[in-house]
């Protein structure tokens, strides 16, 4: 059984007050029931969409152990400190080979050795199938890492102890930027036991079974767009007024994340379902980790024009639904030509609210100006150092780790230092309590300065231009509407 030492408690209890309390807005937990009492040999298998976030997710969620988790080994070598951080809640890396190359995968084996060892002790074992993670709302290809992980485990223990394998999601509102929505799940656990005797004959055979009940269970909980291809229009769509009142109309409160998550399941399922009904030459392609969606959408779009090449088709006219999304698509591209937002034509801004806007911007400003310290360090550094790592999904890594880690403890003391020598310890001290509100003052208001300077160019357009795109965009809308209704 795993024993949780009252130093990994504290730690816990640091991470998951700036994790839920600073960094998200709301977070959500489901079927946490499911997890076996501490002391069964448990896997847990995630989907993997936002790097240590969804580690993160799933640690804060199991309250009663301490989990190990099975992540890509690059996120050890960020720096020495990070790495210990890492190992210190429970983490162990994985080499790839597409990453960190041959010479490195021996280096798997201690790491599935201790994995192995802590499972038939009973304790709690979490890994990532995808190996990497993906680069939006999709389910990458499954490694054989998991599978082989699970069977050599229970080999050990003479296949004595039956394994639960416990598959898990994660689903967010936005991979960027903070106060956005964070929701865990967990399904039913799967029996290891039952593939035992396949295993002993065919092992293979017995790797790939298990791997695709557990493929078709994380599939279920969560948001898996297949259409790259118009992947950008998808999500504008479902998370935009078309979207709420999809949703409104299936019954579901916007404030229901949850309910949410299963009305988008539907609507991205309508667009899927009408793109293979009414293009015969439609193709869902299998993803890899690493793979960008601009990478996707070429190898979907290649695919099926190869497949209308050996049919013979010369041209392939767009479908009704894919008019849709091209419509769409355009609708997009006008928005970014201008500098606009969707919200500037769902909210409809004011000259009179502008104003006031920023008035009450110039009135704050010597407050937003006195707590750049340490917000800059807090929100801006880490995004410099985030834009420079390879794919933009490391952006909440960069922002959490460095900030729980280094930047936080490190304000935190400076703040009471230099405050005490100044003024007083008390002063210094609630200085320091205020730290979070201080963050969250900044981060909104940069966010309304940033709002506000997009109105002014929303502004700064003739009134027929504003109204022409509003004019599309209704007509559009109706359109999209009247698709979901059947």
């Amino acid at each position: 059984m795993s024993k949780v030492s009252g130093a990994y408690r504290v730690l816990k209890s640091y991470i998951r007050f700036w994790t839920e309390k600073v960094y998200y807005e709301e977070t959500f937990v489901e079927g946490i029931e499911n997890i076996p009492s501490d002391g069964t040999p448990v896997m847990i298998a995630s989907n993997h969409q936002n790097s240590m976030n969804d580690a993160l997710g799933i640690l804060l969620a199991i309250n009663d152990r301490k989990p190990n988790f099975i992540v890509r080994a690059d996120v050890f070598g960020i720096s020495a400190g990070f790495g210990k951080f890492l190992r210190a809640i429970g983490l162990l890396p994985a080499y790839r080979l597409n990453y960190e190359g041959s010479a490195a995968l021996s280096a798997n084996a201690a790491t599935f050795k201790v994995s192995e060892e802590a499972l038939i002790s009973g304790e709690t074992v979490v890994i990532f199938p995808e190996g990497g993670h993906a680069e939006g709302h999709w389910l990458n290809i499954f490694k054989g890492g998991m599978a082989k992980m699970a069977f050599e485990a229970a080999a050990l223990a003479g296949f004595e102890k039956d394994i639960k394998i416990v598959p898990a999601c994660n689903h967010y509102s936005s991979y960027h930027g903070l106060r956005g929505r964070q929701l865990v799940r967990f399904a039913e656990p799967i029996s290891l036991s039952k593939y035992y005797d396949l295993y002993r004959t065919k092992p293979r055979t017995a790797a790939r079974e298990v791997a695709a009940e557990l493929r078709a269970k994380i599939e279920s909980m969560m948001l898996d767009v297949k259409d790259k291809e118009f992947y950008d229009e998808l999500e504008f769509i479902r998370c935009g007024q078309i979207g709420d009142d999809f949703a409104s109309g299936r019954g579901i409160d916007s404030s229901d994340f949850s309910g949410r998550l299963e009305s988008d399941k539907v609507l991205v399922n309508k667009f899927l379902s009408a793109r293979r009904s009414e293009n015969p030459y439609f193709r869902v392609i299998n993803s890899e980790e690493g793979q960008t969606r601009n990478e996707l959408s070429f190898l979907q779009r290649k695919e099926q024009k190869a497949a209308a090449v050996a049919d013979g088709a010369e041209e392939m006219p767009a479908t009704p639904v894919e008019e849709l999304l091209l419509e769409t698509r355009q609708l997009l591209k006008t928005y970014d030509s201008h500098h606009l937002e969707e919200r500037q034509f769902r909210e409809r801004p004011t000259l009179f609210g502008l104003v006031l806007q920023l008035a009450a911007l110039a009135v704050l400003a010597p407050m937003a100006l006195v707590c750049l310290w340490p917000s800059a360090l807090c929100w801006f550094l880490p995004l410099h150092f985030a834009k420079k790592a390879k794919g933009d999904m490391f952006e909440g890594t960069f922002v959490l780790a460095m900030n729980i880690l280094a930047i936080i403890p490190l304000a935190a003391i400076l703040t009471f230092i230099v405050a005490s020598l100044k003024f007083t310890v008390l002063f210094a001290a609630i200085l320091v309590l205020v730290l979070p509100h201080v963050l969250l003052f900044e981060w909104k208001y940069f966010k309304t300065a940033k709002e506000a300077i997009s109105d002014c160019r929303y502004f700064r357009l003739s009134k027929n231009v504003r109204q022409d795109i509003a004019s599309d965009r209704i007509v559009l809308f109706a359109k999209l509407t009247e698709f979901l209704k059947k």
